[in-house]
């Protein structure tokens, strides 16, 4: 069990920490030899010590190129209880891939936390996962219980980049729909998952925009999310929230992109939205 600190009135603890495996800075976790799907659960905790109610989950490698789904689980083995799914790290080159997730998430005290991964490269992949877990979030932190991939992205899904963006500087795309299936519930809260590659060597800016609706009626929810398409971070994955904005059940979430550069049809942006149910 990992030592734990107390600044003020708030728990916390990283869990995972293994110093022994020279460049890690967490527990090693292996995908199958099959692309896309799931290897067996690695342990990051046997028990935890307290209550919390927020928890931060950094996801690693320092030399990889394959893109990564981790699901983080509570429960005996087993009988593991998936709390946060697919959690999404792609890599681009060489150098690294990492990722962040800061959840709002319940996990009791005594729960066993553990890890699964999937890749899309043959043959087994490994990342490194730590979680950091705090005795109390905010002063009235939503109570959520799990949190999921609600939209495709590139495992199996669909990137914005199928339409090969547009290369007209300030010109919308046009809406590309990322979940084949409407929402299977209602979300209090969403994050949203961008990760961009830009192979011609210039760094790209762009904004985002999110919608609902049906195909050729989507109603805009957030709109003009600053992105940054930067060659040399290739790989990196940035999440911005969570964020108040409620999802409902049957829904169809679509997004486009609007450059401010021309010429360079070749970059692409993949963009997801976890939802916390």
């Amino acid at each position: 069990m990992a030592d734990f600190a107390q600044c003020g009135a708030t728990l916390n603890e990283t869990l995972g920490i293994n110093n022994g495996q020279g460049t890690s800075v967490g527990t090693a976790v292996t995908s199958s030899a099959t692309i896309y799907v799931k290897g067996a659960y690695s342990q990051i905790a046997a028990a935890t010590s307290f209550d919390s109610s927020l928890a931060l989950i950094y996801i690693y490698r320092h030399d990889s190129t394959p893109t990564f789904m981790v699901d983080i689980a509570i429960g005996p083995p087993g009988s593991e209880q998936i709390i946060a799914a697919n959690l999404f790290t792609r890599g681009q080159s060489a150098t690294e891939t990492y990722g962040r997730y800061l959840l709002p998430i319940c996990i009791p005290a005594g729960s066993r936390i553990s890890a699964r991964v999937s890749s899309n490269t043959t043959g087994a992949q490994f990342i490194y996962v730590t979680v950091t877990l705090f005795g109390s979030g905010f002063s009235q932190p939503p109570a959520f219980g799990g949190v999921e991939l609600i939209t495709n992205i590139s495992i199996g899904g669909v990137e914005v980049a199928s339409q090969n963006l547009n290369s007209t500087g300030g010109v919308e795309t046009a809406w590309l729909g990322h979940n084949a299936n409407p929402t299977p519930r209602d979300y209090k809260a969403i994050s949203i998952f961008m990760s961009g590659y830009c192979p011609g060597g210039i760094v790209l800016l762009g904004v985002v925009d999110f919608a609902l609706g049906p195909s050729g009626s989507e109603v805009p929810f957030l709109t003009d999310i600053a992105v940054v398409m930067d060659p040399t971070s290739a790989g990196k994955s940035e999440v911005i929230g969570p964020l108040p904005i409620p999802i409902p059940a049957g829904s169809r979430v679509s997004t486009r992109i609007m450059y401010h550069t021309t010429g360079h049809a070749a970059n692409y942006l993949i963009c997801g939205i976890y939802g916390f149910y």
